[in-house]
């Protein structure tokens, strides 16, 4: 059963819920700017086989070309390598107890995010991660309903953003959802002080620890979250992909 979210553009497939029959709930959609591709989340708990089967029929059913999971721990793998996906991307976790002291809170602070930075940020967003990652208006959407609350926050300069970061909050984790400063901005610590935030309102909700992920060759921001009291969690997270052909079933 699929409840839709939305009914897209003529030749675009439609984002909403699946649910298999075994009751394992997952939202789907358009891979961000590729149309033909979908986008597959299961939502909570491990997946079963027939429901991972389930779920990879009816996004081939709405007529996806190739399917992408969303990031996924190596326990969370199986289910889905066992249909024919394989790994398309891999991402470093890490995570960091919230009980950890946080620097001290330093000026200018950050503002809350507006609809207006959205152009700037999504300009940031480009010079910042490769093709493969990059958000789009979509996607900023997507962080920020991703957890039951979010924080959004920018530094400005000149009354244009040049920073911004996504927090979300869980019921007993956090999760640093996306961080990126301008090219010409960066190396002045507003990185830091952006992270530094984050970890500060999930402290203030007394969750147990913080998450975040990067590509593994990103090594500007595998500093920053070491420097600030991230560890690497063994296995990482993979994007896993599946072709569809016209004969599979």
């Amino acid at each position: 059963m699929a409840r839709l979210f939305s009914q897209p553009a003529q030749g675009l497939s439609p984002a909403g819920v699946f649910t298999a029959p075994g009751g394992q709930r997952f939202r789907f959609g358009p891979w961000r700017r590729e149309p033909s591709a979908g986008h597959l989340v299961p939502l909570g708990g491990l997946v079963d086989g027939l429901s991972a089967l389930a779920a990879t029929d009816h996004l081939q059913g709405l007529g996806y070309k190739e399917i992408f999971t969303s990031a996924l721990t190596l326990h969370e793998r199986d289910p889905f390598l066992s249909l024919g996906y394989e790994v398309d991307q891999e991402l470093t976790l890490l995570k960091r107890p919230l009980g950890l002291a946080v620097s001290p809170l330093k000026k200018p602070r950050p503002r809350p995010l507006r609809r207006s930075d959205n152009p700037q940020v999504l300009l940031i967003d480009a010079l910042s991660f490769d093709a493969f990652w990059r958000f789009d208006a979509a996607s900023i959407y997507e962080a920020k309903r991703a957890t039951p609350q979010a924080r959004q926050r920018v530094f400005c300069e000149d009354r244009q953003a040049v920073a911004y970061a996504v927090t979300g909050a869980g019921l007993t984790d956090g999760f640093i959802q996306r961080l990126a400063v301008h090219p010409d901005h960066r190396g002045q610590g507003l990185g830091s002080q952006l992270l530094d935030d984050g970890l500060r309102w999930l402290q203030r909700k007394g969750l147990a620890h913080a998450w975040v992920n990067t590509q593994p060759q990103n090594e500007p921001a595998l500093l920053l979250y070491r420097k600030a009291g991230f560890v690497d969690c063994s296995g990482g997270l993979a994007v896993l992909k599946r072709v569809i052909h016209e004969e599979s079933t």
